[in-house]
């Protein structure tokens, strides 16, 4: 999969977050012609207020709130509807409250727990790597992984993003609260009182959900939901988008059927099972009763439970609407990459091993003599074959070697040097003389090649040769417009 170096207008994605956020360059040298500032590895802040808006505590919040509003009610000797009535209502305050503290959380102090993953890169600047669309940042927070989202162009795509997942995420929290308030009625009232008319309570909350404001308002908020998901994090065509946002206006039935599905092949879990509580709950069926209850109970206190009884219906229509499964993200297929002096692959290894045994002397003179012509030779255990320019003109830059590296890739990586050497050290400018690029990757493929041909091996020969292919493929492609100030 290609990888493209990514800039400070970049937006990207947690996994625990609500929002897109752009990340926040620390350096001002490097930039692309249009001013925008490349990534490094150090930069983990965003440069947006509340960050990704963490979600990890919504749902926590929520069923918190819900469960103590549900033991108070439950002490004053609770009307039929009136525990998930101030079950649901605890749950939206509770969903509120933690979007407020995971924008706390996920601050500039959130930075400090985060840390970046991915392929190996050698564009340096200030001896760091820059990033590509292929590197994650995890947050060691709650668990997050952060990944670029390339759907999201500006602003208000992200803020379109954001709030359908806060909506996504608050009808949740609202369900989970009804539904900690049914149990409790259940608990309290018995089972017989809450499930009598089962089959007449699933009729008329399911003709709730279709004649009622609240019920229509629920289905049009999953909608925009489904609707903005499809666009920004899919990256679906306008025909496919208004396919979702469909599919997210019946969300209640399909969501249903999906929850059944799971549950009856083992993998249900508690969302599922509220939700079809809230199915057979009376909620609905108490508001058809609305004037009948009326005639029956005058006086203040009929009053008071009738009241209840229809709060618990329109809060309950809001719970049953299930929040879409959040779906995850699928990074772009993008071929656009920039990069420096990379070496695609080290097949000389399969062949002779690593360097330092098939060829012991060479390796250590190569080594030697590098260091002495001022080149940092960093030795690491990860999958990094790469030589940096000097971050000046006129300096050697560093190499980078996997320990295990093979003598080809040695060779490849020092040719590198010789090259930028012999051009006098052309430095970070280097990386966008496209005529110099090719010239020297196809020197430094054509040593490990060379060395292939040499041994017989025409398979790795061949396979060095599709590499360069490629990357005078990727060069061409990438470095339009690009320049250094």
């Amino acid at each position: 999969m290609g990888q493209k170096i990514v800039t400070e207008t970049d937006y990207y994605m947690c996994s625990q977050g609500l929002m897109p956020a752009q990340m926040q360059s620390a350096q001002s040298a490097v930039k692309k012609k249009s001013g925008e500032r490349y990534l490094m590895l150090s930069d983990t802040s965003t440069s947006m207020n509340g960050d990704f808006m963490c979600k990890y505590l919504m749902l926590l919040m929520a069923a918190l709130a819900a469960l103590i509003a549900v033991l108070v009610v439950a002490t004053g000797g609770a009307a039929l509807g009136a525990m998930m009535a101030a079950g649901a209502l605890a749950g939206a305050a509770g969903g509120a409250a933690g979007t407020v503290m995971g924008g706390l959380i996920c601050g500039q102090k959130a930075a400090l727990a985060r840390s970046w993953l991915g392929s190996k890169n050698n564009f340096f600047i200030g001896g760091q790597p820059t990033l590509t669309t292929e590197h994650k940042m995890v947050c060691a927070l709650v668990g997050g992984t952060i990944q670029p989202i390339p759907q999201v162009k500006n602003f208000w795509q992200a803020s379109a993003l954001g709030l359908g997942n806060w909506v996504g995420e608050m009808l949740q929290c609202v369900m989970a609260g009804a539904a900690i308030g049914a149990v409790g009625e259940i608990l309290v009232l018995g089972p017989g009182v809450f499930f009598q008319g089962a089959i007449g309570n699933l009729v008329a909350n399911l003709i709730g959900t279709w004649t009622t404001g609240m019920g229509l308002a629920i289905r049009g908020l999953m909608s925009y939901s489904a609707g903005v998901k499809a666009r920004y994090e899919k990256g679906l065509s306008d025909e496919e988008v208004l396919a979702e946002s469909g599919k997210g206006f019946l969300g209640m039935e399909l969501g249903t059927f999906e929850s059944v599905k799971r549950i009856c092949t083992g993998q249900g879990n508690i969302m599922d099972a509220a939700g079809l509580l809230l199915w057979f709950s009376p909620a609905g069926k108490s508001q058809q009763n609305e004037s009948k209850t009326k005639e029956s109970k005058p006086g203040e206190e009929a009053k008071a439970n009738e009241e209840a009884q229809v709060r618990a219906r329109e809060e309950v229509v809001a719970d049953e609407a299930p929040a879409p499964d959040g779906e995850a993200y699928e990074r772009g297929k993008q071929v656009d990459r920039k990069t420096a002096y990379l070496t695609e692959a080290d097949p000389v290894r399969d062949v002779l091993g690593p360097g330092k045994k098939s060829h012991p002397e060479e390796w250590n003179n190569t080594i030697d003599e590098l260091k002495r012509e001022g080149v940092e030779v960093v030795m690491t255990n990860e999958e990094k074959l790469a030589y940096a320019p000097g971050l000046r003109a006129g300096e050697p830059g560093q190499i980078h070697l996997n320990n295990d590296a093979s003598i080809g890739a040695l060779r490849h990586e020092y040719q590198h040097f010789l090259d930028d050497k012999a051009a006098g050290y052309k430095g970070m400018r280097g990386l966008y003389d496209l005529q110099f690029r090719r010239q020297t990757e196809t020197n430094a493929y054509g040593k490990e090649i060379q060395l292939m041909e040499e041994t017989g091996n025409q398979e790795a020969a061949n396979k060095l040769k599709e590499n360069l292919a490629k990357e005078l493929q990727k060069l061409d492609e990438d470095f339009e417009g690009a320049e250094i100030e």
